[in-house]
């Protein structure tokens, strides 16, 4: 699919063609301290850091030290043990919120299959599932191959896709030259091995200029490759190749290909860290030569000297993008899922600096960076300098002019924004031909919003969005909430939250649904954006409406009326209730196929209620009346219906005595 996170990729120059560049006017570092046993160090303050351009000591414009808090984000709805059994129900997903968007650690995995050798795909994928699977419900992931156009698409927290895309990663590398033409008796691939060097450096480049509207805390990019001989590193080396257009060869310092230049200077711009990472591990070429010997005339001391040349270049080219990038080079290790832990700890804990450049940078300048800390024993790793990106800012996302100036900057980013917290829940809810519509409910957190105005009058903006898979924008609707609380009101708006509930209309694919709530008169806004895939088939299981008699109570402003059939309450994001509560559930069911009916689950599988369904007259669903008098703590309200069996988390708390 194409890549709606990325800018298009660069047109490919000729190597000596001119590279476009962009002033400079804020420098962000992102920084590393540890002590002498390579552990973290925390607790520094800005005045404990000296930043020096050309050896120029620069002024610290802003400065933040970033600690994430190891499994310390607990999100506000509860998480029930795994399910056993040959065909467990699907447990619907917890709704989207920005609430630690300040806290998320920011990945991009690049799986370059095209430099990973087949016989290395499971290492590969072994590495790349590591990193997923020690991400944290607020960390965001962004995948692409350097193969194709696949990708995750997003910056996501939902890394389902990424798990799909790891699990059909294969290498593609192509054999070393030399061993190449032992085998094949010709050596025509030099075309073949520039166009695989350039897809990659493309795609870092890419992944980089996405990454530069992000700022506050350091982008991980991981790169799994066995890296490439024609990026051989900073060496000295020359190196031979054919040029861009297949025709003539040229003689070029191998550390200076404009390919490579480009790559580093978006990496610059975008103070992106770049953590390579071989599945090959610390294995030379003999293992590839077992491939060769015997079908060929044996190789010869010379032949071997290019293979271990050509290797040689290839981890070099790997291990320079991580030292020029402020990253660490994993090329030379048999652990690669210690290299991901490492990965981990240092997206967790480091300092961002920033500081703005006396003078404009010239095209094509280079500026060294050096960072020192004022404390004996430390070890720093930061990036060594910057240059200009060598392709223009990527152009902003369409947005519909029915959107206002503040609510298309909170609905155009990379990533969410916190200001203002926000949960959102999206549940198709009607199928017209190929469209569904999906209810979308959003509830802004009231301890932001229900502090009484001087005046008295709340008033917030509100915004939807969606972006599909060719990364057009859509379904561009603003809503204007005027409100005058009473005191009571207010109290209760300062102890829950504020409601509004949105019907979007969809067609089948892969779309991005993004809210947004602007409060009037302060400077909060918040941002919510949350992935949906709508199949072509017109009945799947995917969640359910749920309503709370007791949170009937929080201020609903809105509610778009094409919903009325499904619920008759203002349905919640909430996963937590009061005891005594009586929930209002909607499922869709084609009553053709037979009852459907549900039950909630104590955490020790004791059924603490049971009951039928209510047919909704003129629709294709069912309502379930569920009172939650008996359970307490975490159970499970299992709906089974035509789509399957479903289970959603309910938090049920007991009034304190």
């Amino acid at each position: 699919m194409p890549n709606l996170a990325l800018p298009d990729a660069p047109q490919r120059p000729s190597l000596d063609s001119p590279a476009f560049t962009v002033n400079v006017t804020r420098v962000e570092v992102s920084v590393l301290v540890h002590d002498s046993d390579g552990k973290p160090v925390t607790g520094l303050r800005a005045d404990d850091f000296e930043v020096l351009e050309e050896g120029v000591a620069q002024t610290v414009r802003s400065f933040i030290p970033f600690t994430h808090p190891a499994k310390g984000l607990a999100l506000p709805e509860p998480t029930l043990p795994p399910v056993t059994g040959a065909s467990p129900p699907i447990t619907i997903p917890s709704p989207a919120s920005n609430y630690f968007a300040a806290e998320s650690r920011v990945f991009a995995l690049i799986l370059d299959d095209l430099h990973v050798d087949v016989r290395r795909t499971e290492v590969a994928r072994a590495a790349a599932r590591r990193l997923v699977s020690q991400l944290e419900p607020s960390d965001l992931l962004l995948v692409v191959t350097t193969s194709s156009t696949d990708s995750t698409g997003f910056f996501t927290r939902d890394h389902r896709y990424a798990t799909r895309m790891i699990d059909t990663f294969t290498g593609r590398r192509l054999l070393d030259k030399t061993m190449y033409a032992k085998r094949y008796r010709d050596n025509h691939t030099d075309n073949e091995r520039l166009d695989h060097y350039q897809r990659l450096c493309e795609r870092l480049q890419s992944v980089s200029l996405a990454l530069r509207e992000i700022s506050g805390r350091r982008k991980t990019l991981v790169l799994l490759s066995e890296g490439s001989s024609y990026g051989a590193g900073m060496s000295d080396m020359e190196v031979r190749i054919p040029s861009a257009r297949g025709t003539d060869r040229v003689n070029a310092g191998s550390g200076s290909l404009r390919l490579m230049n480009d790559v580093l200077a978006a990496a610059a711009v975008g103070n992106v860290a770049i953590y390579p990472l071989n599945p090959n591990g610390l294995d030379v070429p003999d293992a590839d030569l077992i491939q060769v010997s015997g079908l060929q005339a044996p190789v010869s001391a010379g032949e071997y000297s290019d293979i271990l040349l050509e290797a040689r270049q290839s981890r070099e080219m790997a291990r320079d993008l991580a030292t020029l990038t402020g990253g660490v080079s994993l090329m030379d290790t048999n652990d690669p899922l210690g290299g991901i832990d490492r990965v981990l700890q240092d997206a967790s804990t480091h300092y961002v600096l920033a500081y703005e450049p006396e003078r404009a940078l010239k095209a094509n300048e280079y500026r060294s960076i050096e960072i020192r800390v004022k404390r004996k024993g430390v070890r720093v790793l930061a990036r060594r300098g910057y240059r200009a990106a060598g392709a223009p800012p990527t152009p902003p996302l369409k947005i519909p002019g029915s959107l206002t100036a503040g609510l298309r900057r909170l609905l155009s980013g990379v990533l969410p924004e916190d200001g203002l917290p926000i949960g959102v829940e999206a549940v198709p809810v009607a199928k017209t031909g190929r469209n569904t519509t999906m209810a979308v409910i959003v509830e802004i957190d009231g301890t932001r919003v229900g502090q009484r105005t001087s005046d008295g009058i709340l008033e917030l903006e509100q915004g939807v969005l969606t972006v599909n898979e060719s990364g057009k924008a859509a379904n561009g609707t603003r809503r204007l909430v005027t409100l005058r609380p009473t005191a009571g009101q207010w109290t209760v708006l300062a102890a829950s939250s504020l409601r509004s509930v949105w019907a979007v209309d969809l067609a089948p694919g892969r779309h991005q649904l993004r809210v947004a709530a602007l409060q009037s008169g302060s400077s909060r806004g918040g941002s919510v954006y949350l992935e949906i895939v709508v199949p072509k088939d017109p009945y799947w299981p995917t969640g359910f409406l749920v309503a709370s008699r007791f949170l009937s109570i929080v201020p609903t402003p809105f509610i778009d009326p094409r919903l009325s059939r499904w619920t008759d309450l203002a349905p919640t994001t909430a996963r937590v209730f009061p005891k005594g509560d009586v929930l209002s559930v909607t499922a869709p069911h084609d009553p053709e196929k037979g009852p459907a009916h549900a039950r909630l689950v104590l955490p020790d599988g004791r059924t603490a209620w049971e009951g039928p369904s209510q047919p909704l007259e003129g629709t294709n669903a069912v309502r379930f009346v569920v009172p939650l008098d008996e359970a307490v703590n975490v159970s499970a309200l299992v709906v089974t219906t035509s789509h399957g069996t479903q289970r959603l988390p309910v938090g049920i708390i007991a009034p304190e005595n």
